[in-house]
């Protein structure tokens, strides 16, 4: 059975998931705050298989292997012939997860409407020692997800994040075990969105 946390950031939530060896988990991906647009393996292996409904009767659905240390968008490529009723982004569409003798702990991240745009940008320790983060016209979050940081020189560790508002910059600092992923945040004005407007 898999054990969750969930952090809201604000524009999107991430929660860390770990699914125990042997897991046969399925559930729908739609819903604000429930929808899962991306998923970052930390740790272990699994699969994910997409399907139309929420049983495993019929054609197979879309599988997707799942690796350590890979960033995977769930959406379901055109060519696989699995969509919900938003077409193949993902929304409403069933996803099982399995895992065989190797458990598997991954963040998943969920904008928030779920319509809103995300884009992701994964950055290791073992690959760059620091990096300049500017948020121009778009908000960017950078999401501890693994080991620690230094953002502006403050101690971001796993599970936590750093906000950057449009026309700020933030100078990262990553140690070798470290990895961020670093969200960008499509604009939207949710008065309208939500028919407030």
């Amino acid at each position: 059975m898999p054990i969750n946390t969930f952090a809201k950031v604000g524009e999107f939530g991430f929660c860390t998931t770990y699914c125990e060896p042997y897991t046969d988990y399925t559930y729908i991906n739609d819903g604000t705050g429930h929808y899962h647009v991306a998923s970052y393996v930390v740790d272990g292996e699994g699969q994910a298989e997409s399907r139309p409904t929420s049983d495993n009767s019929g054609a197979p659905g879309y599988v997707q292997e799942l690796k350590k240390g890979n960033l995977y968008l769930l959406k379901t490529p055109e060519e696989a012939g699995v969509f919900g009723p938003y077409g193949h982004d993902g929304r409403g569409v069933w996803v099982r997860t399995t895992t065989e003798d190797t458990g598997m702990l991954q963040v998943l991240f969920n904008p928030i409407p779920e319509e809103r745009k995300l884009e992701f940008e994964v950055v290791k320790g073992s690959e760059k020692e620091s990096l300049i983060v500017t948020a121009e016209e778009k908000r960017k979050t950078v999401v501890c997800v693994q080991s620690y940081i230094l953002a502006n020189d403050k101690r971001i560790d796993t599970g936590q994040f750093a906000k950057i508002l449009p026309g700020n910059t933030v100078q990262v600092q990553l140690n070798k075990g470290s990895v961020i992923i670093i969200v960008t945040s499509e604009r939207m004005n949710i008065d309208e969105k939500m028919g407030l407007k």
